[in-house]
């Protein structure tokens, strides 16, 4: 008996010798080496530094060196071939790596097959970064790649590469991984290009015109097509125009497109790679361009109603009261003359975005609420339209201006109402609406006819009410007729334009400081003098100590952040695109908000849901972590983020997870159940 268990000891001893050398990575043939050789290839793991002294990410290469007449793949190989795949999970102190790809070279292969592949010697880069500083980093990779000529032969490489803590120093291998690393196509803005636009000709035809403030590198031009789920094969690509600053070409796609969004773009000229997400612009559909317009006079309707223009329509709700008794015809022209002074408003913002666009600074919805003269002319006019609803003084527009308001409206008696009308333009910009984000996205991304066409229907829808009233004057007859009670209708609209003066102020000290706020307070005061000579003292007083008080209650409002809820005070960390990534890969979910101080909407999502208690279930629910970029002051890394979504304005949230990588956009104005949906 136990002669037999012996026998059978031995027996699983021996077959599990077998087991354990057969599937092991480490032993005989399969153990990790330094160098993997072959006859017409050799692999190895490089590094840019002796060691690495931090937890931040340095970069090592993935090298081949290849014989005459062989070739590897790119990440996209074409209509053949396998690119390299590496498996890092065996490595220990790990905490990030990213394969960077350079640019390929296109070549064709027997039977017409276009491949994009790599030749002779080439170091992929990998940014990677560890999770303990002071432990070393075991790198064990496994490699599997194909090396063909006139076969493919598949081979799998088990590579090693150890690196201790300590004083980083550049290797001789530093200004090989830099060489290729400048090979990496980056974000087009970057290298200088204010202008990437596709439109679709044909079903299998695109149009690129690609504009640079700098000069294209002398070399030729190739492209490079993808959508989220596949490879485009581009057969044709017919230059129209090469200048040094200009490039039109025409693409002969292989195939019909399924969808015209999310197109990867990957463009080199010479020895400059850049990278593009963007839509393709459909102009032969009409119907595309016509439901555009749609959206942008409903958009525009629906920014009557924002609490940005609040102010500025108070103001015409008593303008309209006070017109009992007047002809038909002076109504008409007065709410015509409004809607004049919105569209003009309009065309100028369009005039603009295509001067900007042209010369490639980022451009967004209410992105001049980031300009202390922007904020502060606003300030000075608030502040004179409630000093005269207070009866401080009459209001009287200096000789000059007025003359050139009659120049263009014909008659002084309306240039106020023009005026007001281009003041609720500019102060309904830091509100998004429904349908506006959409119309928005589609103009900052089209040809400049498209721009103008766009911000003329926001502007006619924004003005529809007004010129409504001018097509039936007859309707002020419903309206109460002036009074006694008038008087303090005044006082109330003359209290909320103080309190929307307060708001900006309390943005201005956030921009330039206490400091310079005073010193443009006290320029406001010389202002309001100028306005009315023969104020009387107790009208100055009562002036000086209006802004005095503003001034106080702004400071001190702006460094308290009383307008900050303290309820359900959750913790939200700095906006970091770079870490979104890494924490999806940690099977988190992220919540994005891109907010700003001048964003009137994204104060009504914060206190309607960020700051509810069901959105603080959700987070504890899910596990969420919690991301805020703020917007109250220019940042082109949180400008160039928003466009991938084709958002140029803001509130911005987004939300990332396992099952959602690239992001999902959420609408303008959250809602509890929008966020809870695309959670589950």
């Amino acid at each position: 008996m136990m002669i037999n268990i012996s026998k059978n000891i031995k027996q699983y001893l021996f077959i599990s010798l077998i087991f354990a050398i057969f599937f092991s990575h480490d032993a005989l043939g399969n153990s990790y080496k330094n160098i993997f050789k072959e006859e017409m290839i050799e692999v190895s793991f490089v590094s840019s530094i002796t060691n690495f002294d931090s937890n931040k990410p340095f970069y090592i290469g993935l090298k081949f060196d290849i014989e005459d007449d062989w070739k590897i793949y790119w990440k996209h190989p074409g209509d053949s071939g396998m690119p390299p795949e590496v498996d890092l999970s065996n490595s220990v102190n790990v905490n990030y790596h990213k394969i960077l790809w350079p640019f390929p070279t296109k070549e064709y292969e027997a039977a017409d097959l276009l491949t994009n592949v790599y030749k002779r010697s080439i170091i992929l880069p990998i940014q990677i970064n560890v999770f303990d500083k002071n432990l070393s980093l075991n790198l064990r990779g496994i490699v599997n790649f194909q090396v063909c000529k006139e076969i493919c032969i598949p081979l799998t490489a088990y590579l090693k590469l150890d690196i201790d803590p300590g004083i980083a120093i550049n290797t001789s291998n530093y200004f090989n991984i830099m060489k290729e690393l400048s090979n990496v196509p980056v974000s087009y803005e970057d290298l200088g290009i204010n202008n990437l636009e596709v439109s679709l000709i044909k079903s299998n035809k695109l149009l690129i015109k690609i504009d640079s403030l700098l000069n294209f590198p002398d070399g030729n031009f190739d492209l490079f097509i993808e959508t989220l789920n596949e490879y485009v094969k581009i057969n044709e690509i017919n230059i129209k125009k090469n200048s040094k600053k200009s490039i039109h070409a025409e693409i002969l796609l292989d195939s019909e497109l399924d969808k015209l969004s999310d197109i990867s773009i990957i463009g080199v000229k010479g020895n400059m790679a850049f990278t593009a997400v963007t839509n393709i612009i459909d102009y032969k559909n009409n119907k595309n361009l016509y439901l555009i317009l749609l959206l942008s006079i409903v958009g525009g309707i629906i920014l009557n109603f924002m609490p940005c223009v609040l102010p500025v329509l108070m103001l015409k709700v008593s303008r309209l009261l006070v017109q009992h008794g007047k002809s038909n015809k002076e109504v008409r022209y007065s709410f015509i003359s409004t809607s004049l002074g919105i569209i003009f408003s309009f065309l100028v913002l369009a005039l603009m975005t295509i001067i900007l666009k042209y010369l490639g600074i980022e451009v967004g919805w209410g992105t001049q609420f980031q300009q202390p003269i922007f904020i502060g002319i606003l300030i000075l006019v608030l502040l004179i339209f409630a000093a005269n609803l207070f009866d401080l003084f009459e209001f009287s527009l200096p000789n000059n201006f007025s003359t050139s308001i009659n120049n263009f409206i014909n008659s002084r008696k309306y240039g106020i109402p023009f005026f007001e009308g281009s003041f609720a333009t500019l102060l309904a910009t830091p509100c998004s609406a429904p349908f506006l984000g959409t119309a928005i996205g589609f103009a900052f991304t089209a040809e400049p006819i498209i721009i103008i066409l766009i911000f003329l229907f926001l502007g006619i829808g924004m003005s529809l009410p007004y010129l409504l009233v001018s097509c039936f004057p007859s309707i002020i007859n419903y309206f109460p007729r002036p009074g006694n009670w008038i008087n303090y209708l005044r006082f109330m609209l003359a209290i909320g334009l103080f309190l929307t003066a307060l708001w900006l102020l309390t943005i201005l000290v956030t921009l330039i400081g206490i400091k310079y706020s005073a010193i443009f307070l006290f320029i406001i005061i010389i202002s309001l003098l100028i306005f009315n000579i023969n104020i009387s003292y107790r009208k100055f007083l009562v002036i000086f100590l209006s802004v005095f008080i503003t001034f106080f209650l702004s400071s001190f409002i702006s460094n308290n952040n009383l307008f900050k809820s303290g309820k359900n005070e959750l913790a939200w960390e700095d906006f970091d695109q770079n870490k979104i990534k890494i924490l999806v890969e940690q099977n988190r979910s992220i919540f994005v908000d891109i907010t700003a101080d001048w964003c009137i909407t994204c104060k009504v999502n914060k206190l309607l849901v960020l700051d509810d208690k069901k959105f603080s279930d959700i987070v504890k629910k899910y596990n969420l972590v919690l991301m805020r970029g703020d917007l109250t002051k220019p940042n082109k890394d949180i400008m160039l983020y928003m466009k991938k979504f084709d958002r140029y304005g803001i509130p911005f949230n987004a939300i990332y997870s396992v099952d959602n990588s690239t992001g999902i956009l959420l609408s303008e104005l959250l809602t509890i159940k929008e966020i809870q949906d695309n959670l589950k």
